[in-house]
């Protein structure tokens, strides 16, 4: 204690002693047995300057003494059952990657995420979950990656994602889910800029085509390994994927139904437009006006039960629907109607259709691949004609 006291003591200019008083107060803490706090990593755990992991060691609670300087905490193939609110005991203001796969997690507290409010990929896969409830997440408003795939949730309600403004990635895969999260779209307060979303080896038997017409023109969807009843509305939409070289479709292709001879009590296209090349057609017209363009392939008037798919550049709209007001309308024939054209209409349009054929006593469905609008001024262009292989591949003429 004397040479530390040696230390932190000097003469004054006068012959005296004068004593700093920072150096006092710690001289003070030594006297008294005390140590200043320090960041200590604790037993089984390894730490770095801004990694911490603790994987593997068996914890059901974290160590009371987790030093919070970290950017990413691995805990890992652990015990952990639950996340209170005080599952940390203090914030991690720095922290960005939290890693708590391979648990056995099956409750998170609402706010249990405000003592890591700058986190943006959270890895919650492999523990026990069965259901997403209100706010959940919150606290995560920077969150962009969050990997929940390989537990058993069976049941997402309304406002689980709320908060999640930045939410970009979410993986899904490998859960009991049987109805399509919509809400993650569409719920105000959810992720506004989700590109990304694993729903695959779920239990999807039906998904809701045209959303997924106008989701899928920006954002990834990956539906692979689902029991999808193939019925033609599912077709149409699998062939436009095929056509638009979509990638969740294009990687595990193999995955999906519809693509072999599982289907042959199905048929899904019209004898006379089998074999047909591909021609585009060009509908030009002055700004303000209305035009009407027919869906390729269509050659009849609808039918009953038939519903007519078109993808505008603008929103995807059906037959099934009717707003007086609206900018697109496709009538009952299945007829795209423009009402009041802009220069912003001039696009390449996609019409999926699916009708039931007197002729084969089976459901019917086509897709009009799209065409590439390049002349000045108004026009829209539509595909005369389609083709289809026997595997159900589309192909340009």
């Amino acid at each position: 204690m004397h040479s530390i006291a040696s230390q932190l003591l000097g003469k004054t200019s006068v012959g005296g002693h004068h004593c700093n008083p920072a150096a006092a107060v710690l001289l003070l803490l030594l006297c008294r047995g005390f140590l200043p706090s320090a960041a200590v990593c604790p037993p089984c755990c390894l730490c770095t300057s801004d990694i911490i992991s603790c994987s593997g060691c068996n914890l059901s609670t974290l160590p009371f003494d987790l030093p919070s300087y970290a950017t990413r905490l691995d805990l890992s193939h652990n015990l952990l059952t639950a996340l209170p609110t005080n599952w940390i005991p203090q914030p991690f203001d720095r922290l960005i990657t939290l890693v708590i796969n391979r648990n056995s997690i099956s409750k998170i507290e609402v706010n249990a995420f405000n003592v890591t409010p700058h986190v943006l990929h959270l890895d919650l896969s492999s523990n026990q979950m069965t259901a997403l409830n209100l706010s959940l997440f919150t606290g995560l408003k920077e969150l962009k990656e969050l990997l929940l795939f390989d537990n058993r949730i069976v049941q997402i309600y309304p406002g689980a994602f709320s908060g999640l403004h930045s939410l970009q990635k979410l993986y899904l895969s490998g859960n009991r889910l049987k109805a399509f999260p919509l809400g993650l779209y569409w719920e105000p307060g959810g992720p506004h800029n989700l590109t990304f979303l694993d729903m695959s080896y779920n239990r999807l038997s039906k998904v809701p085509v045209q959303s997924l017409l106008s989701l899928t023109r920006e954002g990834r969807v990956y539906l692979q390994e689902n029991p999808l009843i193939c019925d033609c509305a599912l077709l149409a939409l699998l062939e436009y994927w095929m056509w638009k070289q979509y990638r969740p479709l294009v990687d595990f292709k193999a995955e999906y139904p519809c693509r072999d001879d599982s289907i042959s009590g199905l048929v899904c296209s019209q004898p006379d437009m089998l074999d047909m090349p591909l021609e585009l057609q060009t509908y030009k017209e002055e700004p303000g006006k209305w035009l009407r363009v027919p869906c390729p392939g269509l050659t009849s008037s609808a039918e009953e039960g038939q519903v007519v798919f078109w993808v505008t550049p603008k929103a995807v709209v059906n037959s099934s629907t009717s707003d007086p007001s609206a900018h697109f309308i496709v009538l009952p024939n299945g007829t795209l109607e423009i009402r009041g054209a802009v220069i912003e209409d001039s696009a390449s349009y996609w019409c999926c259709f699916t009708c039931t054929s007197p002729h084969v006593g089976a459901e019917t469905a086509a897709v009009a691949p799209e065409g590439a609008a390049d002349e000045p001024g108004f026009s829209v262009q539509t595909p005369e004609r389609w083709s289809q292989d026997t595997g159900g591949q589309t192909e340009r003429g």
